[in-house]
């Protein structure tokens, strides 16, 4: 009989729920509309990640697919203020909008940035212009750049100005 009472407390000791001390949560640095607030950002951001590289991807694909029209094309290169432009060429997408793509070099000794308009005529004297921004374009360098022009046009010619900030 001992032999069992002893049993039946060591078995109640093996079984019973072992006791855990208890620590107050820590405190938190930031409430729960700031955090609620920060996951609205990262989401936000992450959202606008994707969507910036399935634009590029689209992009690439247009690019790869060829379904561009060339229209003008320019080898000699134009001298506006600090900075030559050229080659160029005006082709168009496959909705009838003009791509103007044309190599950029900064031919002075100081740093550009600018604004460079395309002056696309067409139909007689309507002109439509593209834009695009060229920040920091250090002496010597040479960058391309893609312009689109919103308006479904067919250009005849193309002039360049440059606006610098």
């Amino acid at each position: 009989m001992l032999a069992t009472i002893t049993a039946a407390l060591l078995g109640a000791g093996l079984f019973a729920k072992p006791k855990h001390k208890h620590h107050p949560a820590p405190p938190r640095d930031i409430s729960v509309a700031a955090e609620r607030l920060e996951r609205r950002r990262v989401v936000r951001l992450v959202i606008i990640a994707a969507l910036t590289r399935r634009e590029a991807e689209i992009e690439d694909f247009l690019v790869a697919t060829a379904t561009e029209m060339p229209l003008l094309s320019s080898r000699a290169s134009v001298v506006v203020g600090p900075v030559e432009i050229g080659p160029a060429t005006v082709g168009l997408d496959f909705l009838g909008n003009p791509i103007i793509r044309a190599t950029v070099r900064n031919r002075s000794s100081a740093p550009v940035s600018a604004l460079l308009i395309a002056h696309l005529a067409y139909g007689g004297a309507r002109v439509a212009e593209a834009s695009i921004a060229v920040p920091n374009l250090a002496p010597g360098e040479r960058r391309a750049v893609d312009m689109l022009c919103p308006s479904a046009i067919r250009p005849t010619a193309l002039r360049w100005t440059l606006e610098p900030w």
